[in-house]
């Protein structure tokens, strides 16, 4: 019996040539014994020992992402994709500068890019985005007056902020770690707090400032604002909407008993439409939060019944 020794294809008795590739057979191929040869390393996930091929940034069958991989880290393509958005030239249209409530395009575009942001699985790569996250608010917060901008930004970076965190107390298992996290999550939020005090009183001069004006600026300008409420209200259902979504979501995976994914989603639930026209949206804001973590919650409740059923056999 005789192979091709270009394509290992069996060959035909008295074949010239091969029926798979049309390598010309030679005599020194008569009676050629094909054999299997193995080369290389066969790759496992560590986390739940899956064969992955060379080169893979994350497990097929678990999602566990490998380190020191030839791909480029997920963080440091955002921080890129941030740059190439920062440095895009300035375009301004006054039409579409007030129907996005006085967002300048690329702050749509930023904000929209750490929206979509998908937080990573491993401890390292958390890590790192949570040391960006902490690091932009801190430089949103120095702003003595935030504009549009900043505080639309601002708002972004502080949802990512919590959403990785929270999903950082799921994945993450070692005890110096979270303590690692928990302090930089704690530090984070209290110079927030501390930032958010100062703006209070940056806030209160203008606006006593303001109100010593003549009063037919002050009508003038209850005129502007109450033009502009009609995009604030759509901006506040169309954030609503999307939320309600995700509550819907989490419901779905506390029916399915998916705990793990019912958190994460509603870890996501932060409120973040703004708008320099009403602050009205503090308040929605607020009751949004609320509702994260009377979530957070009842899907502790559901998983602790659900475990009390496993351990009296449903009964």
């Amino acid at each position: 019996m005789s192979f091709c020794t270009n394509c290992g294809n069996q060959l035909r008795e008295g074949a010239k040539f091969c029926d798979n590739c049309g390598f010309q057979v030679g005599t020194h191929d008569d009676g050629a014994i094909r054999q299997t040869v193995f080369e290389g390393k066969i790759h496992k996930c560590p986390n739940c020992g899956e064969i992955v091929e060379a080169f893979q940034d994350d497990c097929p069958a678990c999602g566990y992402q490998f380190r020191d991989t030839t791909v480029t880290s997920s963080v440091k393509e955002l921080v890129d994709k941030l740059q190439e958005i920062e440095n895009e030239p300035k375009r301004l249209n006054v039409v579409e500068y007030f129907l996005s409530n006085g967002l300048s395009q690329k702050v749509r575009k930023q904000v929209s890019l750490i929206n979509n942001y998908t937080i990573p699985n491993t401890y390292e790569d958390i890590w790192e985005f949570l040391i960006l996250s902490s690091s932009r608010i801190k430089n949103n917060n120095t702003a003595v007056i935030p504009t549009p901008d900043i505080r639309a930004l601002s708002s972004a970076w502080k949802a990512k902020f919590d959403q990785a965190y929270h999903k950082a107390m799921l994945v993450i298992d070692t005890p110096e770690d979270i303590e690692r996290i928990k302090d930089l999550y704690s530090r984070t939020k209290a110079e927030e707090a501390k930032a958010q005090r100062k703006l209070t009183k940056n806030i209160a001069i203008p606006v006593a400032v303001l109100f010593s004006l003549p009063i037919v600026l002050f009508v003038a300008l209850i005129i502007l604002l109450g033009s502009m409420g009609s995009g604030y209200d759509k901006g506040v259902t169309k954030e609503s909407e999307r939320l309600n979504t995700i509550v819907d979501e989490v419901y779905d995976y506390i029916d399915q008993g998916n705990y793990t994914m019912a958190r994460i989603k509603a870890a996501s639930l932060s409120f973040n439409f703004t708008s320099e026209w009403s602050s009205d949206y503090e308040a929605v804001a607020k009751k949004w939060d609320k509702t994260r973590e009377d979530l957070l919650e009842i899907i502790d409740e559901a998983e602790q019944e659900s475990k009390k059923q496993v351990n009296t056999g449903g009964k």
